[in-house]
C-alpha cells in the first residue's frame, strides 16, 4: 500500500510559550491527527512531549492547519498522520 500524501496548504506556527523559551525548552511535539475529507484537523492527540509547557500551542497551531483533501478513486477520505512541531531556541 503507498503511502498517502498529505500536502499542506496552511500552516499556522506555534507560538512559543513565554515560560518555555525563559526555562530554555526545546524539542519536537508529535502529534496523531486524523485530516477530514474537507483536509481540516479532525482529531488530534499528542503522543509525545518534551514539556507540558509546548503541548498546548503545538495543538492550538495543527488545530488551525490545513491540507490538501487525499483523494482515494477521486473521492475524498480520512486520513490518519503524524505531525512533528518542532521548537528549537536560537543562540
Amino acid at each position: 500500500m503507498a503511502a498517502a500524501v498529505k500536502t499542506l496548504v496552511k500552516k499556522v506556527p506555534p507560538i512559543y510559550p513565554p515560560e518555555a523559551k525563559f526555562n530554555g525548552v526545546a524539542g519536537t511535539v508529535i502529534i496523531e491527527a486524523t485530516i477530514g475529507t474537507d483536509g481540516k484537523i479532525k482529531t488530534q492527540q499528542v503522543i509525545y512531549s518534551p514539556s507540558p509547557l509546548l503541548t498546548k500551542s503545538s495543538t492550538e497551531a495543527v488545530s488551525k492547519w490545513k491540507y490538501k483533501p487525499y483523494l482515494v478513486n477521486e473521492e475524498p477520505t480520512e486520513v490518519e498522520t503524524l505531525i512533528s512541531v518542532i521548537y528549537a531556541l536560537g543562540r
